[in-house]
């Protein structure tokens, strides 16, 4: 994983803030919808394909970004990445109930893709008992993550939803890692 991979999805966003620093949301939303548009074919010339989540996120996107331009009210834009947070919080509860948690799943649909040496330690029982806590402690993150980005967008600067939208993020997934790491540890 390289820098832009963690940078995807989040320059549309900066794009927006910038945008309506100095001209009008709407102007702003559809210049990160450009934007988005040509991250997503990027994305498919350099890989080939897009996978659901990006297919999902831009979906969402255009939806909430189409409804934001007809009601002339930016909260819808900025409520898209709540509800791409609340929509994988409860498919990851959902998974981890099933006892099919998602990460242990799409471990083992890629693990062909690892290197041989990481083959074993990624079959054992204890890798997988961290991949499903891991699962369920994103859950609640994701939903902390989806809450507190639509106070952000409702009662916050721009600057500050796109700070807890974008790199409140990763501080949530890395949150879910810890505690699952300290679950495992001490169970």
């Amino acid at each position: 994983m390289n820098t832009s991979s963690l940078l995807y999805g989040l320059i549309p966003l900066v794009v927006f803030a910038i945008i309506d620093s100095f001209s009008s949301s709407n102007k702003a939303i559809f210049m990160a919808l450009v934007v988005a548009i040509i991250e997503s074919i990027w994305t498919f010339y350099y890989f080939k394909t897009l996978d659901f989540v990006s297919l999902f996120s831009l979906g969402t996107l255009l939806i909430f970004a189409f409804i934001s331009l007809r009601k002339k009210d930016s909260f819808f834009f900025k409520f898209q990445s709540s509800f791409m947070s609340l929509v994988f919080a409860i498919a990851l509860f959902i998974s981890h109930l099933l006892k099919k948690p998602i990460f242990w799943e799409m471990m083992q649909k890629y693990k062909m893709h690892l290197p041989s040496h990481m083959q074993g330690p990624v079959n054992s029982p204890l890798f997988k008992e961290y991949l499903s806590l891991t699962t369920f402690y994103l859950s609640f993150t994701l939903l902390a993550h989806a809450i507190l980005t639509t106070y952000a967008a409702l009662k916050m600067s721009k600057w500050w939803w796109l700070f807890i939208r974008g790199i409140g993020f990763y501080f949530f997934l890395f949150a879910a890692v810890i505690l699952a790491q300290i679950d495992l540890r001490f169970s």
